[in-house]
């Protein structure tokens, strides 16, 4: 009987974290994309003071969930995703707003990504 329990309350743990990654990798996503969303029009126009007060709140949120998400995002990912910010902020501080616009659908692109990749179908499992 006491096995039995031990059991049931590892699976449950597991279940439990699972469903915890999934919503926390699609709060992750939302916040990139209301952030991606307000910084497009701001690389269309060229507005460098403002782009570079959006990438700090930007880093800023990535700083703190980063940690969390490496528990159950695979690390090249995460690699991934600090790579396109460094190059985000490269991209703002030399005035280049096209190379901007692009990081920023990668970005856009690769926090969606993350999140299906927690969602449990048969292609996540292969």
């Amino acid at each position: 009987m006491g096995r039995t329990i031990t059991i049931l309350t590892i699976l449950l743990l597991i279940v439990a974290l699972s469903v915890t990654g999934i919503f926390y990798a699609g709060s992750v996503r939302d916040r990139f994309e209301e952030a991606v969303e307000h910084m497009l029009p701001l690389c269309l126009n060229g507005d460098s003071g403002s782009l570079k007060q959006e990438l700090a709140n930007l880093e800023e949120c990535w700083g703190k969930k980063e940690s969390f998400l490496s528990f159950f995002v695979r690390h090249d990912e995460i690699e991934k995703m600090n790579t396109h910010l460094t190059t985000l902020r490269a991209c703002i501080e030399t005035e280049s707003y096209d190379g901007a616009y692009h990081i920023l659908k990668q970005m856009q692109f690769m926090s969606n990504h993350i999140f299906e990749r927690e969602l449990p179908n048969i292609d996540n499992l292969f």
